[in-house]
């Protein structure tokens, strides 16, 4: 019996963020679906996704150029400024420029050696106010936070892993 109420959370565990995620992806889907349909006058499958990647398209483009950058950076300007969303929204875009962005602070997986235990993490800076040590960042598990910790650097070596599936096992509690 106990071994089933096990088994039920780590469904759960696994099934819980792939159904938030399809539910947020197929949401925006359908409304861009009704958004193209009421233009048209007939149904046509398939029209939130095809939009969805148009828009992206058009916004990565238009963004760079010289006048949108400047556009860009008065709506963030406005966005870090507004209470509660501005602090979500700097964590959202740290976050992927962090880890997809052009100057990536995720790139090299460590581990860090405390206490008797160890933890992958990513080193985010080889220079720190104290000597001899490193800055590096361990997300917890379902990247609901994570520690920005300051490590001797004989506690941290790199590991041979990409910080793709280094952040997967970190974030999923070592399930994936």
């Amino acid at each position: 019996m106990k071994s089933l109420g096990k088994f039920f959370m780590r469904g759960i565990l696994i099934l819980l963020p792939v159904a938030a995620t399809l539910y947020i992806v197929f949401g925006v889907l359908k409304i861009l679906d009704r958004v193209g349909n009421f233009f048209l006058p007939f149904d046509f499958p398939g029209l939130g996704f095809l939009l969805s990647i148009l828009i992206i398209l058009i916004i990565g483009y238009v963004g760079s150029f010289y006048v949108s950058e400047r556009l860009i950076e008065e709506f963030e300007k406005f966005m870090y400024k507004a209470p509660i969303v501005g602090k979500l929204y700097s964590a959202i875009k740290d976050t992927l420029n962090s880890l997809i962005g052009e100057k990536r602070s995720f790139s090299k997986v460590v581990m860090v050696e405390l206490e008797g235990f160890k933890s992958l993490a990513f080193l985010t800076k080889e220079e720190c106010f104290l000597e001899n040590h490193l800055v590096v960042y361990v997300p917890l598990a379902f990247q609901v936070a994570g520690l920005t910790l300051v490590v001797p650097r004989e506690k941290v070596k790199e590991v041979d892993m990409d910080p793709e599936t280094a952040l997967r096992f970190m974030i999923s509690a070592g399930i994936a």
